[in-house]
């Protein structure tokens, strides 16, 4: 076929290439191991480090055991870690023998911080039991239709016959960050088919909740409020987000909360795109009894993100642009500080390497000459804010250790899928010797 194809050179090229299932596995190992040289002897970098499977139990003391092996057998050391970053779970926090307790037997000086996507997903659940009980109706209604297989082959032949937008609903599922938001979406887009088949399947209780003007309005409002929220959660990912960026998102929505609030109070809701569209077509204006619902809501969501972000001491910013304050951002009391920064604003030349390097890099290359700014900026910096590149690292994983190949060690393969460093293939290709396929 090759041969028909590309020509008979091409054929023979090929003929050159080891595909065994042990060439591919050791090529693989290969690359990985080349990935990881060049990520330990890199300065700073926010790269995939490594994952191995835990062989028994899932404890702390396994995930320690591992991490301190691997650790020991890539040269590292316990000094060098600034900061872990975890998903809040007890195996990774428990005071007693929690993860983050022995790292901190080994490194006392390590910086802990909670994944602040978890955290603004926890904060995300504050709802008034009115509010809940519209959400618990719409869980129940997609659950009827969509888990059953009739009445979804049924709702999406009618989608499709009306010529709707969508065809299909969305479950509900909880663990996931976005979910609740795009359900919502979903529905409230799709109410009017989703009324038509509840009454042709005689399920007027939950059809008649489409005709309740005050539960309408809820699940539009729960819908705008959410896919809200669901933005948040989006700014919050992605790689190389600091600890600062990612405050910032969080005081920026803080503040929004506080202006919907006001504009609620005048009865506004142009803010909530589908609530302002349905008042619009129904030529009606927000009751004062729906807005205090909403507002005692958005009241209750700002105290659930003041828990779980306390506000902080504005004066970062510096970090991110020290050439760019003006002002004190530094007490006169921090002395030494203080006097670092003014000779570091004084210096016109590092304020066009600042420029051209990420402020990670700049840090470091200033260490000796600013030591006080330097490790206060890094401290800033260097913690990861999210466990985002972890969590992404599940679909990886869901792709490569299949059901037919679920013994699969993908130690090796993890790194290769998710690193953002590139194999030095023409390295490789120096060190390995052509074996021709039998």
């Amino acid at each position: 076929m090759v041969s028909t194809m590309c020509g008979s050179s091409m054929a023979e090229k090929l003929k050159m290439v080891s595909v065994s299932n042990n060439t591919v596995k050791r090529r693989i190992t290969d690359m990985s191991k080349d990935i990881l040289d060049q990520v330990i002897n890199t300065d700073v970098k926010e790269e995939f480090l490594f994952c191995e499977a835990l062989s028994t139990t899932a404890k702390a003391k396994d995930i320690f055991e591992k991490v301190d092996a691997f650790f020991s057998a890539s040269g590292l050391e316990w000094e060098q870690l600034l900061a872990v970053c975890t998903d809040g779970a007890p195996v990774m926090t428990g005071i007693r023998s929690g993860f983050l307790t022995l790292v901190k037997e080994k490194c006392p000086h390590v910086i802990k911080t909670h994944c602040m996507i978890h955290r603004q997903a926890l904060a995300a659940k504050t709802l008034p039991a009115s509010l809940n009980s519209v959400l618990n109706d719409i869980i129940r209604i997609v659950n009827y239709i969509r888990g059953n297989a009739v009445n979804h082959r049924i709702f999406q032949a009618f989608c499709e016959e009306v010529g709707s937008e969508f065809s299909i609903l969305l479950y509900h599922t909880e663990i996931r960050w976005l979910s609740k938001g795009n359900v919502l979406e979903r529905v409230a887009a799709m109410r009017m088919e989703i009324e038509v088949m509840l009454q042709q399947q005689q399920k007027n209780d939950l059809a008649e909740k489409f005709s309740n003007e005050k539960w309408v309005l809820s699940l539009l409002y729960l819908s705008d409020i959410f896919s809200k929220l669901n933005q948040l959660n989006r700014n919050l990912q992605g790689q190389f987000m600091t600890v600062i960026q990612a405050n910032d998102q969080i005081v920026a929505f803080r503040t929004k909360l506080e202006l919907w609030k006001r504009l609620l109070a005048k009865k506004n809701v142009s803010m909530f795109t589908q609530l302002q569209e349905h008042y619009q077509l129904s030529s009606s204006v927000p009751q004062t009894e729906f807005c205090d619902l909403t507002i005692q809501h958005l009241d209750a969501l700002h105290g659930s993100f003041n828990n779980y972000f306390p506000p902080e001491v504005e004066g970062n910013a510096w970090v991110l642009n020290p050439f760019g304050m003006v002002g004190d951002v530094i007490q006169d009391e921090d002395l030494a500080a203080k006097s670092e920064f003014i000779d570091l604003q004084s210096d016109s030349v590092l304020k066009t390497q600042r420029g051209e390097t990420t402020p990670s890099k700049f840090w470091i290359s200033q260490f000796e000459v600013y030591p006080v700014l330097s490790k206060r900026a890094l401290s800033m910096i260097v913690p990861f804010a999210t466990t985002y590149r972890f969590e992404s690292g599940f679909s990886t994983l869901v792709s490569i250790q299949t059901k037919s190949r679920n013994r699969l060690d993908v130690t090796h393969e993890m790194r290769c899928g998710l690193s953002i460093t590139s194999p030095r293939i023409d390295l490789l290709v120096t060190q390995k010797h052509c074996q021709l396929s039998h």
